[in-house]
């Protein structure tokens, strides 16, 4: 994603994400470039989230560490019956 900011934006977006002239050129930027790196970013996101379960497989972690967290009032808690149990992937 930077790639394709800096692309379109200039070397020095970074340092102007206050000037609203940078985000007035974001209209420049191709959608179908954006979708691109939208699914580039999926892909590898998806490839790292397999081998983190592959290396909780081999580590013998339990099948239920795939939980979701739920806040409730100052703390995070385990809600299990989010809980779902990880698959081999």
């Amino acid at each position: 994603m930077r790639n394709l900011l800096t692309q379109y934006l200039g070397e020095d977006w970074m340092e102007s994400l206050d000037d609203p002239d940078l985000w007035n050129k974001l209209d420049q930027v191709p959608d179908a470039d954006l979708w691109n790196v939208r699914l580039h970013l999926k892909r590898k996101l998806a490839f790292y989230m397999r081998e983190r379960v592959r290396d909780a497989g081999r580590r013998g972690l339990s099948s239920g560490a795939g939980c979701f967290v739920r806040r409730n009032d100052q703390s995070l808690r385990v809600d299990h019956r989010l809980c779902a149990p990880l698959r081999n992937v």
